[in-house]
């Protein structure tokens, strides 16, 4: 569990993260200290986060599916306050896609894309919200030239740096529904760079509003 206060211009944001290693949304779906974090206070937003794999190909990876643990949790969310806005947080494809198994092809945009599409499928049956953060991984690597370990870390999976920097970028902009381009933390990482993940993030949430039921 990770409570932050966070206190910038002119909004003061309180962050609980509710989870351990190792856990998919299924196991949170039942997980007794979940519920009571759900019921701990009337949130404005929860923000779910899946797995690439399981939301890429639930009709193979069946364990722990997604689909189901969404509507168990939207359930348990919106019974204790209507009025909160439930957010799914895109996945983001292996670096590698899955060209690591034998016999699978997929490299990480033939992954990402599957997970966009059932993302976009998931959020519109259960009526909720998106924040794109793997369509924006899709974007910057593109446009990079997918450079080994960039927004991954070494184990092809976890976000570096800057993948955890954009993450926050496209959070930021699906919460409040504005732009990140005059924030001045950085992370540490190069400003020019750190600029470039900004407006990325911004732009693919600001531009697609309506497509990432953003409202």
């Amino acid at each position: 569990i990770l409570t932050e206060f966070c206190s910038g211009g002119d909004r003061d944001v309180m962050i609980v993260k509710e989870g351990d290693n190792g856990l998919y949304l299924a196991d949170h779906a039942r997980r007794p200290e979940t519920a009571n974090r759900i019921r701990s206070e009337n949130w404005d937003f929860v923000i779910l986060q899946g797995v690439g794999t399981l939301t890429a190909y639930p009709d193979i990876i069946t364990h722990h599916p997604v689909l189901p643990a969404l509507a168990a949790l939207k359930k348990q969310i919106l019974d204790h306050c209507s009025s909160t806005r439930i957010i799914f947080c895109m996945p983001w494809a292996f670096e590698d896609g899955m060209a690591w198994q034998a016999g699978w092809t997929d490299q990480f945009p033939e992954m990402q894309q599957k997970i966009y599409e059932n993302t976009l499928a998931y959020t519109e049956q259960l009526g909720l919200m998106v924040a794109p953060v793997g369509w924006a991984w899709n974007q910057v690597l593109m446009e990079k030239g997918f450079p080994k370990h960039y927004l991954h870390l070494s184990d092809w999976n976890h976000p570096s740096l800057r993948g955890s920097y954009l993450m926050a970028a496209v959070l930021y902009s699906t919460l409040f529904k504005e732009g990140t381009t005059g924030i001045t933390y950085h992370s540490g990482l190069d400003q020019a760079e750190a600029l470039y993940f900004r407006q990325v993030g911004s732009e693919i949430v600001l531009n697609s509003l309506e497509l990432w039921r953003i409202n």
